[in-house]
């Protein structure tokens, strides 16, 4: 029965990560019409009205709030505003292909994160070699797929570079708080919360800084934002869910995001008539599959030794 639910998170987490990997499509379009920050808090304030409707017992929605609404507001901070704030901008700095590769490299924060802060989920042999694995495997992903090497300034490149790499050290804390800190709270009630206050800190966020751009686009734009909100209330929903079950440990489940450049690419060659599939990107995609085997491999065998 155990090996059942640990399955069933497994499934959940490979959804979620499959959902993700296309968002990059939806933003690039979305940002083409308005400001990112204005984009991204209309599309988490749209993430969170769309799970209202799938909350059972509505009543328990304003108690769940009032119990914890100090967790669920720094939630909100870390996870919307903060991380997509530091997302979007260090993205408009350096280019998508360094941005993927260094975005690919969340599981290893979020390890070292969980190393120090949670317990029980400590760094070991079997999860640094995944992890090596998965991070080779998303540079020749991206670098396959005709990716170059910033032409930016030194210096745009060294602060885009920067924001990425707290964007992924924020990811890394921000699982270890929903781990530690949220198992008695309602997953969908928190991920509504959560989505819908941080994208309403966003969109004021955008209309101060940017300046207001309105609600009157193309067509496309609305297809991408209606996509992205839907992907976002469905991702977030399904990884809080996993992240709260005891038997999931937070740099394990993690390694299952190294499919979201993997899956990104398969899109792109599937989608676009101009990208097919290069040996590099083949091999990495190799790479990947045996960073994803590898800690699967170790962690039943740890639990054998246990």
């Amino acid at each position: 029965m155990k090996n059942n639910y640990l399955l069933n998170s497994n499934v959940m987490a490979i959804v979620a990560c499959l959902l993700w990997s296309t968002a990059f499509v939806g933003i690039k379009i979305g940002i083409q019409y308005t400001p990112p920050l204005q984009f991204a808090g209309i599309r988490f304030m749209l993430s969170g009205l769309m799970i209202l409707p799938f909350i059972p017992h509505k009543k328990r929605i304003v108690a769940s709030i009032k119990k914890h609404w100090k967790y669920m507001s720094l939630l909100a901070l870390m996870q919307t505003v903060i991380h997509y704030a530091l997302f979007y901008q260090g993205v408009r700095l350096i280019p998508s292909s360094v941005s993927a590769i260094i975005i690919g490299m969340g599981p290893m924060f979020v390890m070292s994160v969980a190393h120090f802060y949670s317990d029980g989920d400590k760094m070991n042999r079997d999860k640094m070699i995944s992890v090596v694995l998965g991070i080779i495997g998303v540079i020749c992903v991206v670098l396959g797929k005709g990716g170059k090497m910033a032409e930016t300034s030194y210096w745009m490149t060294a602060v885009g570079v920067g924001l990425l790499l707290l964007t992924n050290l924020n990811s890394g804390f921000v699982n270890v708080l929903v781990k530690s800190k949220t198992e008695n709270m309602p997953p969908l009630i928190l991920t509504m919360y959560t989505m819908f206050m941080g994208g309403v800190c966003l969109f004021i966020m955008g209309v101060t800084t940017e300046g207001f751009a309105g609600f009157v686009f193309p067509e496309p734009y609305y297809y991408s934002l209606a996509w992205l909100s839907f992907l976002s209330a469905a991702a977030f929903s399904l990884w809080f869910t996993v992240l709260q079950r005891s038997e999931v440990k937070v740099s394990e489940i993690n390694i299952w995001k190294f499919l979201i450049p993997v899956s990104g690419a398969l899109l792109s060659w599937t989608i676009l008539p101009n990208e097919s599939p290069s040996i590099l990107a083949l091999i990495g995609m190799g790479f990947t599959a045996a960073a994803l085997i590898w800690m699967n491999y170790g962690s039943k065998r740890s639990k054998k030794v246990v």
